[in-house]
């Protein structure tokens, strides 16, 4: 008789673990015209540059440059919390060159990015928003300009084309920690 007791003991234990097993969590990601969702968070990266006609005009984050011209490019660059919480954010900025065979390179040694220091912190490759951002509240501009190095483009990589990319996160700030730089629970950088 204890015997049976034991084993009906042990396979009741065996149908509990395959059942916890079984129990998951959902997430969910949504992306559309820069505005990127994480469960009740969603900013918006907001990219201007100014035109032929010295309008702003808002662009896309994919973006080609030339710059036979000019060695300089406007580009200015804010977030806005569209959400309902507080959140903390945070910037990366990344060029990508491409020579005249068309194979990529990393080109962030040739530009230099004409920053605001005004309330962005930079720590480890990330501009950080220096305080907690609330609904319907935008930052200061964060990127004014980005210069290439003509110079060293001209010399070893001609007929080459560039792409800048500016990569938003954010996580919430309640129940996180009083300041951005140890808030917990980024993305892993890609």
């Amino acid at each position: 008789m204890n015997k049976h007791k034991y084993v009906i003991i042990f396979l009741f234990l065996i149908i509990l673990l395959c059942i916890s097993g079984t129990i998951a969590f959902k997430t969910t990601n949504e992306t559309a015209n820069n505005i990127i969702t994480f469960g009740n968070i969603k900013v918006k990266l907001i990219q201007t540059t100014i035109d032929n006609n010295g309008e702003e005009i808002e662009i896309n984050n994919d973006n080609e440059f030339n710059i036979t011209t000019d060695s300089s490019v406007d580009r200015f660059i804010k977030a806005c919390n569209v959400g309902k919480q507080d959140i903390y954010l945070r910037i990366s900025l990344n060029t990508k060159g491409f020579d005249k065979n068309n194979q990529e390179f990393d080109a962030n040694n040739l530009v230099d990015y004409v920053t605001n220091n005004q309330g962005w912190i930079y720590k480890n490759e990330y501009y950080y928003y220096h305080k907690a951002l609330k609904p319907n509240e935008c930052t200061e501009t964060l990127l004014k300009k980005i210069n290439f190095n003509i110079d060293k483009i001209s010399s070893n990589y001609p007929d080459s084309s560039y792409k800048f990319k500016a990569d938003l996160q954010a996580v919430q700030s309640k129940n996180n920690a009083e300041d951005v730089l140890q808030a917990e629970g980024w993305p892993d950088k890609e």
